[in-house]
């Protein structure tokens, strides 16, 4: 059974489609642009969706054609000056239009709503009906948005080496500087650094560590209870609230000194953490960024 394909609806199709992608790209790459460009660059990438029912001209379907027409379309799009930036400009281009068809694929086979394929000039043309497209469209412009936000998010992540040094021993810890953790011990106004527990343990003295694995959920207990330890006099209550959690309480101490980026305080508090604060493994410590005014 031949699938029927109308130039006119295809037209308008690949033209919404393309406005969406350069749409994407711009935001994304965060150019300046005007919608009079995005509307030429999407107009020029419709006409040349046209032209796959023309078998003469197979020479615009070539692979140097292709990657000839999305460098044309980038450059009717945007003004770009610098060679290396319109190169990353039309690889961008490229992903949101790969994401864009996975997001296309997955409506053709998980609604089963499409009414065939036409393959002309190495171009696959999936007769999908009008909802089902333009509700794909949008929705891919949804999910690489998404992606790219959270792409971002773990891109600008700031890390620092944390070193936490006790009785003359050390540990060394990947911290994350956590805008979340504005936490400070309520006596001194101290900043904190919230670390795991686990990777304290080689500068933790034995007792503290038995006593910890068994109290750390009722830090009043264990600071009681370790009267005349090696750790009373550093020990502190640190108040803090969660989801969940509106007032909780958090065991510390004072080291003797922390190194973050090679600069050294004696002025700031450990929070031990009994939870893995990165389920990746990336950090195992959450800095205090106010921690970075006192040091």
């Amino acid at each position: 059974m031949k699938t029927a394909v109308y130039i006119d609806v295809l037209f308008a199709i690949n033209f919404i489609i393309n406005f969406l992608l350069l749409l994407a790209t711009a935001k994304i790459s965060r150019l300046q642009f005007s919608y009079a460009r995005v509307v030429l660059g999407s107009f020029i990438g419709a006409v040349y969706s046209v032209f796959m029912f023309f078998p003469q001209i197979k020479v615009l379907y070539t692979i140097a054609a292709k990657i000839a027409v999305s460098f044309i379309l980038v450059a009717a799009t945007f003004t770009i000056h610098k060679v290396r930036t319109f190169f990353k400009v039309v690889l961008i281009f490229y992903i949101t239009s790969f994401l864009f068809g996975a997001v296309c694929l997955a409506g053709f086979f998980f609604t089963g709503g499409g009414g065939g394929t036409v393959i002309s000039n190495g171009i696959f043309y999936f007769n999908l009906p009008l909802r089902i497209l333009i509700f794909s469209s949008f929705a891919s412009y949804g999910v690489i948005r998404i992606l790219w936000r959270i792409y971002r998010a773990d891109k600008f992540r700031t890390y620092k080496k944390v070193e936490i040094s006790l009785e003359g021993k050390t540990v060394c810890l990947n911290g994350l500087i956590d805008t979340g953790n504005m936490l400070k011990e309520p006596v001194t106004h101290t900043p904190v650094v919230v670390a795991q527990f686990e990777p304290l343990q080689p500068i933790l003295p034995d007792s503290f560590k038995e006593a910890y694995a068994t109290m750390h959920s009722t830090p009043e207990n264990l600071i009681l209870n370790s009267e005349g330890g090696e750790m009373a006099s550093r020990l502190r209550i640190i108040p803090f609230s969660s989801l969940g959690n509106s007032r909780g309480m958090m065991l510390g101490f004072k080291p003797d000194f922390v190194t973050i980026d090679k600069i050294i305080s004696e002025n700031i508090i450990i929070g031990i953490s009994p939870d893995i604060l990165s389920a990746g493994a990336n950090y195992e410590a959450l800095i205090n960024p106010e921690i970075f005014t006192v040091i």
